[in-house]
């Protein structure tokens, strides 16, 4: 098998696209193609290429998603997602996926706690279900969750009753179609039926 072209790749520079008998092969990495001393009409191994072509992967994997975790953290779901939708194969995610563990960079309990802590500085009626859903989305599991969340300090009644307070003032009609708005305001906010009616119970809605 012969070498026919090693062409730079558009998009990634340091990447190049391998062709044997003018056919697309592999891509190797610059530093895989300087250590195999290859070069265009040379008679090559194609399974070593191949091997070369794996850990190439691993490297352009590893260091987009060392890229994406240096932008915004990312849950080990929310990672996976990008590396599939770069169509990296699943033995080269999984590799990335437990390298990027070991280092310490992708860990989704420290990601909840953080995440939770977040939410209650600059979050205005903060409350446990809307923080549960948002982090299922993000493929978190659900013991994981529920347990971080039974540990924080949230006050969901007074958050609720700072965010109807705020809301009450928009309000116009009479006490009836107040509690009815704030009431459907609460629950759209994700705060549950206790929450809602103490809430709503513990305020002055006089005209």
């Amino acid at each position: 098998m012969k070498i026919t072209s090693i062409i730079p790749q558009k998009r990634n520079k340091s990447f190049y696209n391998i062709h044997i008998d003018h056919e697309y092969f592999c891509s190797l990495d610059d530093e895989a193609i300087y250590h195999m001393k290859l070069k265009e009409d040379m008679e090559v191994d194609t399974e070593l290429l191949m091997k070369a072509s794996v850990e190439s992967a691993y490297k352009k994997a590893l260091n987009y998603s060392l890229n994406l975790l240096a932008k915004v953290y990312k849950t080990k779901q929310e990672l996976m997602k990008k590396l599939k939708e770069k169509e990296y194969n699943e033995d080269t995610i999984t590799t990335v996926m437990e390298k990027l563990e070991e280092l310490g960079y992708l860990n989704d309990e420290q990601y909840v706690e953080a995440f939770i802590r977040s939410k209650q500085d600059t979050n205005q009626g903060l409350n446990k279900r809307t923080l549960y859903n948002k982090l299922i989305q993000k493929g978190v599991e659900k013991e994981l969750i529920l347990q971080n969340l039974e540990n924080s300090d949230i006050d969901e009644y007074q958050n609720a009753l700072q965010a109807a307070q705020k809301k009450l003032k928009s309000i116009k009609g009479s006490a009836k179609d107040k509690k009815s708005k704030l009431y459907s305001f609460l629950l759209y906010k994700g705060f549950n039926y206790e929450i809602c009616n103490k809430v709503i119970n513990n305020m002055d809605l006089t005209e």
